[in-house]
């Protein structure tokens, strides 16, 4: 398996209504590249064969050591975390919209269960808005470094959005105060990235 550092897709301070730029510096150069550098030695000697995507590494991860799973998903989800986000937000719309109103009823309420559920998270871990193999919606969490594309995962689905909860994403800004960081990420989702995810999931 080879794979590339991924490239921030905006500059360190765009994202300021939400994360400073001291913040993604640390987080993107420092905590995402070492989940990199560290699955890359941690697949080295480990054989792969046949398997070119994280997704379809993630489907069997529990064959693998732990660094492997660690590390591969700290490198995926925070690449995804960097995607669910954009310094020109605009409001969700089109079927994903259609859909949340459906399970929902509103937006807002959708807004309202997924903050209590990041704010709820014990510990480290991600909050995702998933589409499940059932083809709903789900809000779910995971902890440390897993994600719903793995086979140990309780709620497996296709990710639309994921929002870091580990206290290296907020607590040069925000300190202790969780609830302030997620109101503020709010501000920046990325829903373009989600609409994307969910229209070619039903294609």
């Amino acid at each position: 398996m080879k794979f590339q550092f991924p490239e921030l897709p905006y500059a360190l301070n765009a994202l300021d209504a939400c994360i400073d730029a001291q913040t993604m510096d640390l987080h993107y150069n420092k905590h995402h590249r070492k989940y990199y550098e560290k699955f890359m030695e941690a697949i080295e000697h480990t054989n792969t064969q046949g398997i070119e995507t994280l997704e379809k590494l993630f489907s069997n991860i529990s064959k693998y050591e732990p660094a492997i799973k660690n590390n591969g998903g700290g490198l995926y989800n925070h690449s995804f975390f960097w995607n669910s986000m954009t310094p020109n937000y605009r409001d969700c719309i089109g079927p994903l919209k259609t859909a949340i109103e459906k399970k929902w009823k509103t937006i807002e309420s959708f807004e309202k269960k997924f903050t209590e559920t990041a704010t709820d998270l014990f510990a480290s871990g991600w909050v995702w808005l998933i589409l499940d193999e059932k083809q709903e919606l789900q809000i779910i969490q995971t902890h440390n470094h897993e994600n719903p594309l793995m086979d140990v995962c309780p709620t497996k689905g296709s990710p639309l959005l994921v929002l870091d909860v580990w206290e290296h994403a907020y607590y040069l800004r925000y300190k202790n105060e969780r609830p302030g960081f997620i109101q503020a990420w709010w501000k920046v989702v990325n829903w373009k990235h989600a609409e994307d995810k969910y229209a070619d999931l039903h294609r």
